[in-house]
């Protein structure tokens, strides 16, 4: 499929993205379509992969070959800045959340919004990660509120 075939509203494509670790192979010809309104969830074995697509769309890991296609334009993504400027945001699991800081402040982590460029604009992005959160859905009483991290032990069978 080329790019002018991706439907309209298809804001994500990748198409035959493969990742290798030495001899072990992670990803081996990824496709994948999302689209605009659309909410995707990867499920998966431990060791298929899932993190490492998601560390390639988020430019923390560069794909040894295919092509990611946002917005109808191949992007070229060689880290998360190249990531965010096309509007690829991540937000790990959470083993890498900082339980000392309100959700806000995690959402934020690294690109904090500020005042003046020097003082945190703490109510904007508040502002800002109750619309994010609302829009996809996730129900939290407040980004003011502390995040709270439950660890468990339990396994899913």
């Amino acid at each position: 499929m080329n790019v002018s075939t991706v439907p309209a509203d298809a804001v994500l494509e990748l198409k035959g993205i493969t990742k290798r670790f030495g001899h072990i192979q992670a990803l081996a010809g990824v496709d994948m379509q999302l689209r605009r309104g659309e909410l995707l969830g990867l499920v998966g074995d431990n060791g298929a992969g899932k993190s490492t697509l998601i560390k390639v769309l988020s430019g923390a890991a560069i794909p040894d070959s295919g092509q990611i296609v946002i917005d109808g334009s191949e992007a070229s993504i060689h880290g998360p800045e190249d990531a965010r400027r096309l509007g690829v945001e991540m937000i790990y699991q959470d083993l890498a959340l900082f339980d000392n800081l309100d959700v806000a402040s995690n959402i934020f982590i690294g690109r904090e919004r500020r005042v003046l460029g020097v003082f945190l604009d703490k109510r904007r992005m508040w502002r800002e990660a109750t619309e994010v959160l609302s829009r996809t859905g996730i129900n939290i009483a407040s980004p003011e509120a502390l995040l709270c991290i439950v660890r468990s032990s339990a396994q899913i069978s």
